[in-house]
């Protein structure tokens, strides 16, 4: 049994529910072989694997026992669940039985509850597409006072953070962000000006050019803005990896550097 919080702010106590026993979460999205026969060879020729998404089981237990109201609150969580239009909506998730992380999820199979006497049951089924759990605070937020990060989270001593928070950048440097998960895309600030400027990371490059001003880049989305227009840049796949350094290369450089992400688990 765990307290669900959806979108920050909102429990299954608001309904009149509970979690109930037997949550199923899964450790790991739907994986899938990318392989190719080669006629007159043995075996299979292996082309790694994709990961897919996964789903999330969570017994309810509705504890009105009202019937009208039972029915009421049915319908309210039915609402909630759904957008405008009717159709099945991203909520934020956080289980109180992982109170480090939170995840982005949908409903996509329709619940259908069995109705007792006093009480009524039913699983919620929750998919989360991108199959990351994300943690609830940024890399450099993780810090002693942390309002949000607590003895229960699963974060070690000596977490340094993303490695550039404001990091003033004259010259050729490297710095070591500290990532607790999988490889992460950053979001870059660079406030200043550079010429050639490049960032690079376990043989990744941001070709980053010439800038004047406050200029960030979006990795994940691959985008870019300097002084809030958007700018062309050439950009591949860039994400930071564990124990990897970022280097930053350039001339004239005269910026401040500040790197943002999230762990993903």
């Amino acid at each position: 049994m765990a307290v669900l919080t959806f979108d920050d702010n909102v429990t299954l106590s608001d309904f009149g529910m509970a979690n109930a026993k037997g949550n199923e979460l899964a450790l790991l999205g739907s994986i899938s072989s990318r392989t190719e026969k080669v006629p007159a060879s043995k075996g299979l020729i292996d082309y790694g694997n994709e990961v897919g998404s996964n789903t999330d089981k969570f017994p309810i237990t509705v504890m009105t026992q009202n019937p009208l109201e039972r029915s009421y609150n049915m319908r309210a969580f039915k609402l909630f669940l759904l957008d405008d239009y009717g159709l099945p909506r991203y909520i934020k998730i956080h289980n109180s039985n992982e109170p480090d992380v939170y995840f982005w999820g949908k409903m996509t199979t329709a619940p259908v509850p069995v109705l007792h006497n006093v009480t009524a049951d039913f699983v919620l089924e929750v998919t989360n597409l991108d199959g990351v759990k994300y943690s609830i605070a940024e890399a450099d937020e993780v810090l002693w006072g942390s309002q949000s990060i607590g003895f229960e989270s699963n974060y070690l001593l000596g977490h340094t953070g993303s490695g550039a928070k404001e990091l003033s950048v004259r010259s050729n440097v490297s710095f070591v962000p500290f990532v607790s998960g999988m490889a992460v895309h950053p979001y870059f600030v660079l406030d200043g000006s550079g010429t050639n400027v490049k960032i690079i990371c376990s043989g990744q490059e941001i070709n980053v050019g010439t800038f004047t001003g406050k200029l960030e880049i979006d990795t994940e989305n691959r985008i870019a803005y300097l002084n809030g227009a958007e700018k062309l840049m050439r950009m591949n796949k860039f994400l930071i990896v564990r124990n990897r350094p970022v280097t930053v290369t350039g001339t004239n450089m005269n910026f401040k550097l500040s790197n943002h992400y999230r762990d993903e688990f």
